[in-house]
């Protein structure tokens, strides 16, 4: 009578992989389990078109006419007017699309002594112009404050934004930041259930790593600060 087979090599063979898989998966997932989470909410902007809807164009212009100073959100003043500039010799709407970090670079230097009237004038015109592409802007972002605990954002107003103290380091105070990356939209990636999408995501120097419920595709969003 033919001796039986031992299955173990075959049990052996197929448990292998499997706790492999566990174990990769467990040094995965683990860390993330355990992990602290994010304790503070942050601010972003999406630029809207003339739909109020959010736009498919990058948020930049809004860092040329607004800032984060002294952890408040408050619009770039227009510098004091300056007798040793020639406001007459630059297009400053053309120029700021180019350099928004100081404003007065942009324009040459005169000769105090030259004709004041005309140079007041063109200062004038230029600031006005500012203040008025200034206000367009505005009106075209969209503000948003981020809850870490609902992982959803709610539109907030300039004036409710600005009234916030804001952290604006990339790196909140308890070590996390939002990046833009790749996440699994699946349960269990090693046995499928999900693609590989381009999304934001807040990771954590903890290994903490969870994906943001914020506009994806070619909707850029602009993080302003945490909400300290």
């Amino acid at each position: 009578m033919p001796k039986k087979e031992s299955k173990l090599p075959l049990i052996i063979g197929i448990a292998i992989p499997v706790a492999m898989i566990l174990f990769v998966a467990g040094a995965i997932y683990l860390p993330h389990l355990f992990a602290a989470p994010p304790q503070y909410d942050f601010v972003y902007a999406v630029q809207k078109n003339q739909y109020n809807q959010q736009y498919y164009y990058s948020p930049q212009t809004f860092l040329t006419y607004f800032e984060v100073k002294d952890q408040k959100l408050s619009p770039k003043a227009f510098p004091a007017y300056d007798a040793t500039i020639d406001y007459k010799a630059a297009n400053i709407m053309n120029s700021l699309q180019y350099n928004n970090n100081n404003i007065v670079q942009l324009f040459s230097k005169i000769n105090p002594a030259a004709d004041q009237g005309n140079n007041k004038a063109a200062y004038d015109s230029q600031k006005a112009l500012y203040i008025a592409e200034q206000t367009r802007v505005k009106e075209n972002i969209q503000l948003y404050v981020y809850s870490v605990k609902t992982n959803e954002g709610r539109p907030s107003t300039f004036d409710e934004a600005s009234a916030l103290r804001l952290d604006s380091n990339a790196l909140s105070s308890d070590g996390f930041q939002v990046t833009q990356g790749g996440y699994n939209n699946g349960t269990f990636f090693f046995f499928g259930g999900g693609g590989y999408t381009q999304g934001y995501v807040i990771t954590g120097s903890n290994s903490y790593r969870k994906r943001l419920n914020l506009p994806e595709g070619f909707v850029n969003i602009l993080f302003l600060g945490w909400k300290i």
